[in-house]
């Protein structure tokens, strides 16, 4: 784990270049000769920007019942659902991320130099208390690009290289969250945080968590739960809420969040005493959601040809139950990442839709009936 203290000019030099060219901003100190090299290193190669792109989220398949759609399977890699900035989201949740985690979000510039300049005059470890809600995206995004790398080498490559604790690492998450905040409004970075970040197992964003955690919307949640939400963010795998073993945990990280947005002006002593009252196990109501045709009954193939399209590659690799409507291989690929509503050209009545055509061809790599 690298450390900060006040190792000599060189170092020094370095750091006010970056820092001072990036944001105009008094100069602060940095690591040894050795590291300093590698910082110089880090930012000759590397863009000062990054983008908020696509993320992966459920696709809902329906079929035709009687002439109204129905829903006949959710379909994810990712368990997220994006959510607005008005019309979805509570203000809740805003407030206790930023008072949570970052709480000079809307002052800085993607790097908080008052904390850096604490670590450094403290000779403490880089990742004590500099990190910000833009540095905490950029992980993020990087984390989620890796995942996505279908060659496992170079998957498994990205993914080191995003979370990796060094030096270098933190040196490129701070170049870039300087430039995401050039990039972006602090809503749309706010925004992006709450619809990128882990919240235990396979659910992400702050929308698919309130519904399992909770069984409600993220509009809709209580100011204890939107404490809770936030507190798994420091941990996910240890402070979540799908095991009652957890709650402790996540309690005490609540209650720390409560009492920040209580120092912040974010809420008052009254909403602060019942929130702080509220028992976690009281609060949650898990509502798994499942991915797949497990539901779908008389529409079975039609929605394990709905889904299994999102992975072909070629025309060989699917067949339409609708040469007219079916869509392409290509297409069909976008309906993963793009987390939207899909419709097949069945009707759920037919009860010969529930069997593989003679003449279809699943793709290659899993057929429906090879579980």
């Amino acid at each position: 784990m690298a450390t900060l203290g006040w190792l000599g000019m060189f170092g020094f030099s370095v750091l006010v270049g970056v820092l001072v060219g990036a944001l105009a901003l008094p100069a602060i100190v940095v690591p040894s000769r050795a590291s300093a090299a590698a910082a110089i290193s880090v930012f000759e190669t590397l863009p000062d920007y990054i983008t908020i792109g696509h993320l992966s989220q459920q696709t809902k398949i329906f079929a035709n019942r009687g002439g109204k759609p129905v829903k006949i399977a959710t379909v994810f890699d990712q368990d997220r659902q994006m959510v607005g900035w008005d019309k979805v989201l509570s203000a809740l949740v805003k407030d206790a991320l930023v008072a949570g985690e970052d709480q000079r979000f809307y002052d800085h510039g993607g790097v908080d130099l008052k904390s850096i300049a604490r670590v450094a005059v403290g000779s403490i470890a880089i990742t004590s208390g500099s990190s910000t809600i833009d540095r905490q995206l950029v992980k993020n995004i990087l984390v989620q690009r890796a995942v996505a790398i279908e060659d496992p080498a170079a998957r498994a490559t990205a993914y080191q290289a995003a979370i990796t604790d060094t030096l270098s690492r933190k040196l490129r998450e701070v170049t870039m969250a300087i430039g995401l905040d050039k990039s972006y409004s602090k809503q749309e970075i706010l925004l992006g945080h709450l619809n990128i970040v882990g919240l235990g197992g396979n659910t992400y964003g702050v929308e698919a968590a309130a519904q399992k955690y909770f069984s409600v919307g993220s509009k809709d949640v209580t100011l204890a739960q939107a404490a809770s939400l936030i507190a798994i963010v420091q941990q996910p795998s240890l402070q979540n809420l799908s095991d009652p073993a957890m709650y402790p945990a996540n309690r005490v990280r609540r209650d720390q969040i409560l009492a920040d947005m209580l120092d912040q002006g974010y809420i008052d002593s009254a909403q602060f005493d019942v929130a702080l009252a509220t028992p976690i196990a009281y609060e949650v109501h898990v509502s798994a959601q499942h991915s797949g045709c497990l539901y779908a009954a008389d529409a079975k193939f039609a929605c394990d040809y709905a889904t299994q399209l999102r992975h072909a590659t070629t025309p060989r690799d699917w067949c339409p139950l609708s040469r007219r409507s079916a869509p392409t291989p290509r297409s069909a690929r976008r309906i993963g990442p793009a987390g939207v509503t899909s419709s097949t050209p069945t009707s759920t009545s037919t009860s010969r839709m529930s069997q593989q055509p003679r003449s279809c061809r699943m793709p290659r790599h899993r057929r429906p009936d090879s579980r």
